[in-house]
């Protein structure tokens, strides 16, 4: 088909042309899909041509290959022919190309343009539907979520860890306050219950004892001493506070000996102030 073409621009124009002729085969090109175009020149045997190579700018397009055809002889003219297969990536809807060739006369050297040649973009998509409609889809897929347990882990150790410095820092502190908020609220709650028991204006023997061994076991508790097991005298012995034998004393009259109701009374009176005075000293400036 080349061979055709060439043959027929050389019976329309049989005179000898220094303008080399170049033409796109096709009439369209699609976007980076490849397009051949074929460069000829006429001229005299004697004559030397040069045909551009890959080095060339050939924009808008890009080389990808080019075919040489034999130089074809008859009479006084030469047909020198060239194929390119370009391609183009540029946003346009006409390119337009235009090629030289060198002619190499005696010692001079001639570059010849072409005349220009263009094609027109053809689009993938010729006809756009204006009936095409977006169908949404809003049902929400679950995901599934994987455990990082590494992540997990560092956490821990670094909440452990946090913990480990806190106690050395400041263990033996908290742990002494918290021993002193527990002593304060035990301490107030003896006082509420002792006075509750000694107070009453029925004092009964039931409630002489109740007092009595409440007041021991909580005497007991701030001494970290069997108090409970102790007799009056040596709990006396033990406190080493003045008078308080005797006010033990009386108070186990009242229990076994029909002592006068009213005189125990104040002798829980000695009692309270003991346990008071007890606190104050095992947990010194702590206030009831």
């Amino acid at each position: 088909m080349l061979l055709l073409v060439l043959a027929l621009f050389s019976l329309a124009r049989p005179s000898m042309a220094q303008k080399p002729v170049l033409r796109f085969l096709t009439d369209s090109v699609c976007f980076g899909q490849p397009i051949q175009a074929v460069l000829y020149c006429r001229h005299d045997p004697s004559e030397e041509l040069l045909f551009p190579d890959s080095s060339f700018n050939y924009f808008p397009f890009e080389f990808v290959e080019k075919s040489y055809f034999p130089t074809k002889t008859i009479g006084t003219e030469s047909l020198d022919s060239v194929v390119y297969t370009l391609r183009t990536f540029e946003d346009t809807s006409v390119y337009v190309l235009s090629l030289p060739i060198y002619l190499f006369k005696e010692k001079d050297t001639l570059r010849v343009f072409s005349n220009q040649d263009s094609v027109v973009f053809e689009p993938f998509i010729k006809v756009s539907s204006d009936t095409l409609k977006l169908i949404s889809n809003t049902n929400l897929l679950p995901l599934q979520t994987d455990f990082n347990y590494i992540i997990s882990l560092i956490v821990i150790v670094s909440f452990l860890v946090l913990l480990l410095l806190v106690y050395l820092l400041f263990g033996k502190r908290l742990l002494q306050q918290w021993k002193r908020y527990r002593s304060r609220i035990a301490h107030k709650q003896f006082i509420t219950t002792f006075d509750s028991l000694v107070q009453a204006q029925d004092l009964s023997v039931e409630k002489i004892e109740r007092a009595l061994s409440l007041w021991k076991k909580y005497i007991q508790v701030l001494a970290d001493k069997p108090y409970t097991t102790f007799t009056s005298s040596e709990i006396a012995t033990q406190l080493k506070r003045e008078g308080l034998k005797k006010n033990l004393q009386s108070i186990d009259a009242a229990i076994y000996g029909g002592r006068s109701k009213a005189m125990a009374s104040e002798d829980f009176e000695v009692l309270r102030r003991v346990a008071i005075e007890e606190f104050i000293e095992t947990f010194r400036g702590d206030r009831t």
